[in-house]
């Protein structure tokens, strides 16, 4: 294992975050200007083991004093660690005894073979010792992934986080484009066809019940300048149906940015991916 010290950084903006109903998700667009930073305020202690499994590259990053119930936060993509802004949360995470852990699957669009690397790691994450009830937050395209996993093992999981994240297959990236963005091996396997005719299978916004039913909470975040994916179809619509099934979400929109942004730090983000309970 590496030692490592993680420089933590203080959010500045110029943005007053409201709530109201957003959450979205895409694959990244190039990034627009970043939101100033301060300087470095603090260090965090951790240490990374990195691995492989599956023939895929994963890493377990383990607080320098885990938390007694050795809960963990999973990101969906795994690579949400290389940015500034996401670096911030993980090191709030690791200051609270969470440990981060990731796998890196490729943009799966939530296909099946994806699904079961997923199974895979937390497997391995439940047999070293972490919580059987995971913290899933995703980014991106990385909602996709994430929501794909947890409709089917909602009972493993405590809650969901997500910062603009993809739920609608329809929307982002499109039905064509599911068949085409996930490299061999952890595709659908279908015709267009076949995915139209079975899209309701594989949704996760047409799969929200079971999360819902076991009282899985979900947060998002998001701005309301996203012009890669459309709001409604992707946040709107999980908020309203997950609200008709009786699940709890809570849902926050920061005006003026719009998708793959540096500004998505939310300190109410931070605060329900460390709550307790449900």
């Amino acid at each position: 294992m590496k030692r490592h010290m993680l420089t933590r950084f203080a959010h500045v903006t110029a943005l007053v975050a409201t709530a109201g109903a957003v959450a979205c998700g895409s694959a990244p667009t190039a990034p627009e200007a970043a939101v100033a930073l301060s300087s470095p305020s603090a260090h965090t202690q951790y240490t990374t083991q990195s691995f492989t499994l599956d023939g895929r590259a994963a890493y377990i990053m383990e607080p320098a004093s885990p938390r007694a119930d050795r809960a963990w936060i999973w990101l969906a993509p795994s690579g949400m660690v290389a940015n500034d802004t996401n670096m911030q949360y993980v090191t709030h995470f690791l200051d609270q005894g969470f440990a981060v852990a990731g796998i890196e699957i490729g943009t799966s669009c939530g296909s099946l073979p994806g699904v079961a690397m997923f199974d895979d790691f937390y497997l391995r994450l439940v047999a070293t010792g972490h919580s059987s009830r995971v913290r899933l937050l995703a980014q991106s395209n990385g909602g996709l992934m994430a929501y794909a996993w947890a409709f089917r093992h909602p009972s493993e999981v405590d809650r969901i986080g997500g910062i603009y994240p993809a739920t609608d297959l329809r929307s982002w990236p499109g039905l064509p484009a599911v068949l085409t963005l996930p490299a061999t091996g952890i595709g659908y396997g279908l015709t267009l066809a076949e995915l139209t005719a079975r899209v309701a299978e594989f949704n996760p916004v047409s799969n929200l019940r079971p999360l819902a039913q076991a009282g899985v909470r979900i947060y998002h975040f998001a701005g309301d300048s996203d012009a890669v994916v459309d709001i409604n179809a992707n946040s709107i619509n999980v908020v309203d149906e997950y609200a008709r099934m009786g699940g709890s979400a809570m849902l926050e929109i920061r005006p003026g940015l719009g998708h793959y942004t540096y500004g998505f730090y939310s300190d109410g983000l931070v605060a329900f991916m460390e709550g307790v309970g449900r």
